[in-house]
């Protein structure tokens, strides 16, 4: 079998598509691989002939992406790390062989892969196949079905193709501008979004002079205008593609456009409440946040003259409303209880019946460990590749009813967004969880054994490396109210500390936490930005920065901090689980390196004192050092020597 000279015959693919239940002339050329694949399984067929049917389909399998030049094809299906064939991994063999099959193809849909992959990775110098493949791409149908399917992928890429035949593609060029802005001159409102298709390909790829562009300018927004009233989403589109065609030449209608987008969404709010007034205000609310934003990128000039300011305050209080019953229609969706028995039974019995204080403290702080970032992580990619959540657009709503955090659906593979989004998620669950089946039961039984002065938690401030210096006094009183159940005003003070903590931890480590603009003038990062920065996982270990970010700055998360800080904390928050969760994190930062110290002090006595006085202090050693057992942050412990 010799692949260069042998006879190649037609009908070997023409029988195979034939038989094909093939809807349209023009086809994606991945549609036709099955078939192609299936005919080359055929036991009848010849060497030859199989190695030419694989060829083609192998060759037809991929996808075109026609807005990259240097990757054109894409596989077909990608998982694991392993993808179907493409182009590039045919051997020059198979190239040869595409070249000389590709005049034999009567498929305009097929000649154009063919040819298209014979110029791209064989002979570019082959101007034949190269005016083949063009030829053959702009063949496409300008029709509904076939311009959405392969059409605008087919056009785009024959005007890249004939952007590189130099002056000789020029008339190619021109051919398919003028047949795209013919059809976009004749649009009609029953060509729905297909003449905004022409428009926006004929205006990013084709060659319109300034004459014709007026023509196609004013084309769309009298159509805009005849379909506003029946299809306001296809008016929309419209006026946007016509917005980019005017481009800055006509502030006025630049303006007057904005201002007609902005109540095509208002139009589309009104329509879903008159469909249905009460589950429509669940989509009522998307289109008037919209046009309230659309109606905010007009100048102000604009606005006062035009009474678009009235507007959008109408807009805001109806908005409002809207959210407001919105809330009230959604449902709650439970689970089945969890049971905390155990949970409960465990933490009363780590705190319960210590004589010394402070080893109850040191027991009660150190319930817990921080959470494994590296775990969460992976929880949480693997829980979205099992769940059709990331397909669904979804949005957060504060108590007040401002949308805090929004995360479009998406239909590929979850990407970094989606799986921080539902690790915040995890991190919350895992403060609630534990917050009433671990520290609320056992703080009861802790508080019960022992008293706690407000001077005791300023004590233990002062020995803590953790603590800043001059700040002890703010920490033990946001700490001892925690104790005694005033979370509210607990974390009012804690939380603001808390980022002057990462903030001195970062500078004890030599890490610049300023930032300096353009005058010279320095003023401190936000806690959001320390967080982000890679030493702070160093110091504190990935797993409590994923918590200090998840509880305290995170808008889709509790966000304690940025409420802290603007006034926004509630009654409800701040007696929440979450607000005891971060009163005993704080806690936990603040006991670590004093536990450490005390564990230190008791074994250096046990070995220099005599074995009864050994005896006498293992029962309150202990339990400390029994919880802290390789729970200590990052490099947090490495301060004690140098603070203390």
């Amino acid at each position: 079998m010799d692949p260069t000279s042998e006879a190649i015959d037609p009908s070997w693919w023409e029988d195979a598509l034939a038989a094909a239940p093939l809807g349209d002339p023009y086809e994606p050329p991945e549609l036709l691989a099955t078939y192609l694949a299936r005919a080359a399984a055929d036991p009848a067929v010849t060497e030859f002939q199989e190695l030419v049917l694989k060829v083609l389909a192998s060759v037809s399998s991929a996808m075109l992406n026609a807005d990259d030049w240097l990757e054109p094809f894409t596989p077909a299906m990608q998982f694991g790390g392993e993808r179907t064939v493409v182009p590039a991994d045919l051997s020059a063999d198979q190239v040869a062989l595409l070249a000389r099959i590709a005049p034999l193809v009567e498929r305009d849909d097929l000649r154009a892969r063919i040819a298209d992959v014979a110029w791209v990775y064989g002979d570019r110098s082959d101007i034949a196949m190269l005016d083949r493949a063009i030829d053959a791409y702009r063949a496409a149908p300008l029709t509904g079905d076939v311009w959405f399917s392969v059409g605008r992928e087919a056009w785009v890429r024959a005007f890249a193709l004939a952007a590189r035949r130099g002056k000789d593609g020029h008339s190619r060029v021109q051919e398919m501008s003028d047949a795209l802005k013919a059809q976009v001159l004749a649009g009609q409102v029953t060509d729905h979004f297909r003449t905004v298709g022409f428009a926006e390909t004929l205006r990013q790829h084709g060659r319109v002079d300034a004459a014709g562009r007026a023509e196609v300018c004013e084309a769309l927004f009298a159509l805009a205008e005849r379909a506003s009233s029946e299809y306001p989403r296809l008016s929309r589109h419209l006026e946007r593609e016509a917005l980019a065609w005017l481009g800055g030449s006509d502030a006025a209608a630049a303006n007057a456009a904005t201002e007609r987008i902005a109540r095509t969404y208002i139009a589309e709010a009104d329509a879903r409440i008159q469909t249905d007034p009460e589950a429509g205000a669940l989509v009522e609310g998307h289109f008037l946040e919209k046009a309230i934003a659309v109606l905010r990128t007009i100048p102000r000039s604009y606005r006062l003259d035009n009474g678009l300011d009235e507007l959008i305050d109408d807009l805001r209080t109806r908005l409002r409303e809207s959210r407001e019953s919105s809330m009230e229609q959604m449902m709650r969706i439970e689970s089945d209880p969890v049971d905390l028995t155990d949970a409960v039974s465990y933490a009363r019995s780590r705190v319960s019946g210590h004589a010394d204080k402070f080893d109850a403290l040191g027991a009660f702080a150190t319930l817990a460990p921080p959470i494994n970032e590296a775990r969460t992580r992976e929880n949480a990619s693997k829980m979205l590749e099992g769940s059709i959540s990331r397909l669904f657009r979804s949005s957060t709503f504060s108590s007040d009813l401002r949308k805090v955090a929004t995360s479009p659906g998406t239909p590929d593979q979850a990407d970094e967004n989606a799986v921080w989004v539902e690790m915040v998620r995890t991190v919350f669950f895992h403060a609630q969880l534990l917050g009433k089946g671990i520290i609320q039961p056992a703080q009861e039984v802790l508080t019960t054994e022992h008293r706690f002065s407000r001077q005791y938690m300023v004590s233990l401030c002062l020995e803590s490396p953790t603590v800043p210096e001059g700040h002890e006094t703010l920490w033990g009183d946001g700490l001892a109210l925690g104790l005694r159940g005033d979370y509210g005003a607990a974390v009012s003070v804690l939380v603001p500390q808390l980022e002057q903590v990462v903030r001195v931890m970062l500078r004890r480590h030599n890490v610049y936490t300023l930032f300096v603009d353009e005058h010279g003038v320095e003023s401190e990062k936000s806690l959001n930005a320390l967080l982000e920065m890679a030493e702070s996982e160093d110091i504190f270990g990935a797993g409590m920065v994923m918590e200090m970010k998840a509880m305290l700055v995170v808008q889709g998360g509790p966000n304690l901090r940025n409420d802290i800080a603007h006034g926004l904390l509630d009654d409800h928050s701040a007696w929440s689980y979450s607000a005891l969760y971060m009163w005993w994190f704080c806690l936990r930062l603040v006991m670590w390196p004093v536990i450490e110290m005390m564990n230190q002090a008791r074994r250096q006595a046990e070995v220099s004192s005599e074995e009864p006085m050994a005896t006498t202090g293992e029962a309150n050693t202990e339990p400390a050092a029994e919880v802290m057992e390789g729970v200590a942050p990052g490099a947090l412990m490495e301060d004690l020597d140098e603070a203390k």
